[in-house]
């Protein structure tokens, strides 16, 4: 495996998993199904933040984020010896509602999920100047499945929290 130090300058898309950066390559290789295409993949290097604007909280860290046919995975390496690298898979019949923004030099990403005790999220953040390559991972996610609004399925039946989710969150786009 070839060196990085999760601190490269930028954002990029793969083409394969086998491009990825780090620890992603053997996480998101683990994760996926034998010879399962992918829609979109992208690479984000480490970002040493945990609050954003708007009051959003997340884990620092370097991802990568693949679109499948039928669900999103996020893999987070946290760049911390006593933190291995973490997988999270979304599938599209969970998926609530992707938020994606940037301010000055920070970029994020929030996808929010129906999970087995409720509401759950993940977020990603990242080098602004990849806001490009994060709104072609949500148009690809839109394009694949996870943007039509859901009221039946697991979603629909976390509560009226969830419901009400559904109906006023869509995909939004920040931008200052």
């Amino acid at each position: 495996m070839r060196f990085f130090s999760g601190r490269e300058s930028w954002v990029f898309r793969a083409h394969a998993v086998s491009e990825l950066c780090g620890h992603h390559a053997e996480v998101m290789a683990r994760a996926l199904q034998e010879a399962e295409p992918l829609e979109y993949l992208l690479y984000s290097p480490l970002r040493e933040v945990t609050l954003g604007p708007f009051a959003l909280r997340g884990p620092s860290g370097s991802h990568a984020l693949a679109v499948a046919r039928d669900r999103l995975i996020i893999s987070r390496d946290p760049h911390a010896p006593s933190s291995p690298p973490i997988v999270c898979q979304i599938p599209f019949s969970r998926l609530l509602c992707t938020e994606i923004g940037e301010a000055l030099t920070l970029g994020w990403l929030v996808v929010r999920f129906a999970a087995a005790g409720g509401l759950a999220s993940e977020t990603v953040f990242f080098q602004s100047s990849g806001i490009e390559h994060f709104r072609a991972a949500v148009r690809a996610i839109r394009g694949a499945g996870g943007g039509a609004v859901r009221r039946t399925g697991p979603a629909a039946k976390c509560g009226d929290g969830c419901r009400t989710v559904l109906r006023s969150c869509a995909i939004r786009w920040w931008t200052f």
